[in-house]
Parts: C-alpha cells; structure tokens; sequence
C-alpha cells in the first residue's frame, strides 16, 4: 500500500471515527475504544499529511537563508511531538502507566449532583429528596432509605482504592458484600442440598446431580408447627435457589404467609406485611431481572428490623445490596398468617402459584444482619462505573472520595 492510498484511508476512516466516538459518548457505549481508536487515526494523520506537508522542505536556492536551529527543532517538535501526544493520550485513557489519584467532592443539594454525565452523582430515587437549604445556608438532601453514589471516573482504572467520607446522618454499604452463612451461628438451618428431612411435609424431588430439593411447579413443602415462629422480629434470612423461566404469578421459594420471598418471570420479590393489624401496610422491594437471571443459583438476604423509632427492611441479592425501607413503628402482624406455617414452593396467598426451580439452603437467625459502616475503602475495584449504596434516615451535606491507582 503506497503513502497516498493510506492518507486517503486515514481521512476516510477519519469521519467514521469521529461519528462512532460521538456515538458511544451519546449511549455509554466502548467510548474508550472508539475514542483511542480515532486518536490513533488523528495521530497518524497529523503525521502523515500535516506534519510533512506543511513542513515540506523547502529546495535552498542562492539568496536564501539556512534554517536556524530554533525552526529546525520546532518542526520536529511540531511534526512527531503532537502525533506521540495525540498517541500518549490514548495509552493514558486505557492503561494509566504513570497511575492515577483524584480527589472528587460532591456537594449535596447543589445544581446537577444527580445528574447522569457527572464523574460522580446521586441517584434520584424516592429515597432522595428535593434539594434543601439549612438555616446556615448549606444545601443538602434528605436520604428517607436508600440509594446509590454512582462513580465513573472517565479513565480506565483496573484496581485502585477508594476511601468515601460524607458529612450527615448516612452510611455507607460495600457494592459487593462478601458474605458466608457459615460464619454466623443461626437458629434454624435447612440444608437441601442433601434429601429433605423427614419432618417437612409434602412433596418434592431431590436431584442428587444438582444437589438440590427441586419442585417441579407442583410441589411444596410445609414445616410443621412453625405458626408462630419466623415472624417475631429481628429476623434476618438467608436463601440459596435456582429458578426455572415459567409464566406463573406470585411463585413462593419460602414464605410465612406475613412475609414472602417469590419468583416471577420478570423479577423477585421480598414482601412483609401486614403490619400492626387487618389494615395495616406492606412492605415490598421489587427487583428486576430478565431471563439470564434463570438456570444459576443465586442468594438473598432479607433483614426485618422493628424499632420503637425508625424501624427497616433490608434486600440484599447475589451479595449485591438492593435496598433498604423504613417502616417507622410499624411491626409484623402475627395473627395475619393464622394456622400456616413456613412453606417453601407455593404460598397460602390467593394469587399464589408453583414455584419451578431448585432450592438448596435455608439459614434463619433472630437478630438483624448489619452491613453498613461510616466510611468505606474499596481495593482492587475492577469495574468502570461504581454503585456505592447510601442508606439512613437524615440529612446528607456532602461526599468526598479519594481514588489512587498505582
């Protein structure tokens, strides 16, 4: 391929660079690939048909001057300098070599601290509130909940560190939440990786393959003479199953009747309730999924923790925390469920129908799982784009975050 048939490549591709980069910008989609990819093409071009055109050497003739040093080394610097910082700049956005530390301070309540193109941002959800203003003149938002602190620095960091401090009545939760049932002593244990036990009731199918306790959308289990129990609170629960893609409604994989761990083909679900008596509320959280979701085993914790003042629910799936909800005062009904008993694979409820899928494991303890801290530091971070959980009841002024990679 000759120079002039890689020029004229080089200015075709140009265009098509520069619109796939303002493309992927747009979505979020590869832009560090496409924006490396037209830089590579820019320097490239710069060198080839800028540099040397507009630098051409010129042919002395007798009445004119030799080039000073001074012209010498600025057309050096101009025709290979700007190509090998057009070149240094793409190596910098995908690897970092010389490391990387930044400093983000976000100011709460402030213009745009939830908007979406920020390195650094809240999620505006219910939780949140409209931007407020203390009688000292300091913006801040009310956190009634949960939600997250998105972080995208616009490098491409591999494994760094990351220390949060905040100013308010907040917590911070791990994005993933390293967690071993194991480690924790409970008050009832089922493990149905092995035969189910002879005092649960009903019928199912144990896979010794899969080492699991499998329903097949019409079978369930009972656990005999558990009507009051699993209901008074603190309670934390811990559960391991794998689901099958099926069109049924309100599929139960273990429930008390007052409170429901349930499948559907477009989400799971932890719902508890009612509450306090006949007319008292629910409480649920609504996870979203599609059907990637189905033929692998996942975890939930669920944590119900009445209090006299700001009592909550928590939702952690995959070891991934999904959410919490204050309940104010509001405690399990206890006669709401009558004579029925923890079921796993369909629910007392009306609208309940078979759940279809593997469950494995069981672990209940009475006494709330807490997983928030004041501060945070994360190491080894692989991912581009970070969702801290914030959760609480108060008001948040301000985040700072420290990034550093080496």
């Amino acid at each position: 391929m000759g120079k002039k048939a890689l020029v004229k490549g080089l200015i075709a591709s140009f265009m098509a660079l520069l619109i796939l980069s303002i493309v992927s910008f747009v979505f979020d989609f590869y832009f560090k690939i496409a924006i490396s990819l037209f830089l590579v093409n820019f320097a490239l071009l710069f060198f080839l048909k800028v540099g040397k055109t507009g630098f051409r050497k010129e042919e002395p003739t007798n009445n004119s001057e030799k080039e000073s040093m001074p012209t010498k080394i600025l057309k050096f610097a101009v025709i290979y300098g700007i190509p090998l910082l057009i070149l240094g700049l793409a190596i910098y956005i995908n690897w970092l070599p010389f490391g990387f530390e930044k400093v983000y301070a976000l100011n709460v309540g402030a213009i745009k601290d939830t908007n979406v193109d920020n390195e650094i941002y809240l999620k505006k959800n219910e939780a949140l509130s409209e931007p407020l203003v203390d009688e000292n003149g300091n913006t801040y938002r009310l956190l009634n909940g949960s939600t997250f602190l998105i972080i995208q620095p616009n490098v491409a960091l591999k494994n760094f560190t990351l220390n949060i401090e905040k100013e308010g009545n907040i917590f911070l939760v791990s994005p993933k939440i390293e967690f071993y049932p194991e480690d924790y002593e409970w008050e009832t244990t089922l493990d149905l990786t092995n035969p189910p036990p002879n005092f649960l009731q009903g019928n199912s199918n144990y896979y010794e393959i899969d080492r699991c306790t499998y329903f097949d959308g019409q079978s369930k289990l009972e656990y005999p003479n558990t009507e009051n129990k699993f209901e008074s609170g603190p309670f934390s629960l811990y559960i391991e199953w794998s689901p099958e893609y099926n069109e049924n409604k309100f599929q139960q994989v273990v429930g008390h009747y007052n409170w429901e761990v349930i499948q559907e083909k477009d989400k799971v679900i932890f719902t508890i309730g009612r509450m306090n008596n006949k007319d008292g509320p629910f409480y649920s959280f609504i996870y979203p999924i599609d059907q990637s979701f189905f033929e692998k085993k996942h975890t939930a914790i669920i944590v119900y923790f009445p209090n006299k003042e700001e009592g909550y629910i928590e939702l952690i799936i995959d070891n991934k925390f999904i959410g919490r909800k204050y309940i104010g005062k509001d405690i399990v009904w206890k006669d709401y469920n009558k004579e029925r008993v923890l079921t796993f694979g369909k629910s007392g409820h009306g609208i309940a129908e078979f759940y279809k899928g593997c469950v494995y494991k069981l672990y209940f303890g009475e006494y709330p799982l807490f997983f928030t801290s004041e501060s945070l530091n994360l190491y080894n971070v692989k991912e581009q784009k970070i969702e801290i959980p914030l959760v609480g009841n108060g008001r948040l002024y301000s985040l700072t975050i420290f990034i550093t990679e080496k």
